[in-house]
This record gives C-alpha cells, sequence and structure tokens, in this order.
C-alpha cells in the first residue's frame, strides 16, 4: 500500500479541484486495499496481489507454496 500511496497524486484529493476518475474516487484505495487484504488472508500475508498466466506455473515443491 505504500508503493500505491507514493503516487497519491492520482487518487483521492478533497482540495482537488480536478475532474473525478475511477482512480480519484474516495473509494478507490479502500477497494484496493480490501481486495489485496482478502487476496493476502489466503497465503497468510497482510497483503497479496492477485495474478493470471496463460500458461501453466512449474513449481519444484508443492510444500514451499504459501
Amino acid at each position: 500500500m505504500e508503493c500505491i500511496r507514493a503516487f497519491k497524486t492520482q487518487f483521492f484529493d478533497p482540495d482537488s479541484d480536478e475532474t473525478e476518475t475511477y482512480i480519484s474516487s474516495p473509494s478507490f484505495l479502500k477497494v484496493i486495499e480490501a481486495r489485496s487484504r482478502e487476496l493476502g488472508k489466503a497465503i497468510g500475508a497482510e497483503y497479496a496481489e492477485g495474478f493470471t498466466s496463460r500458461k501453466l506455473l512449474g513449481i519444484d515443491n508443492i510444500f514451499d507454496l504459501r
């Protein structure tokens, strides 16, 4: 979340006169944080990011996965 907040000028600013966009809406960062927490819970971490892959991902040991 700190990485996302490094770009704070792109997100909600109650003092901004700019037109509101999807990412500048008041709820956008809350949605991102909630999603990241939900994905993190599944792997025992505070936050996580989901992804998709066109190919199967290979692993050496299934027990190394969190």
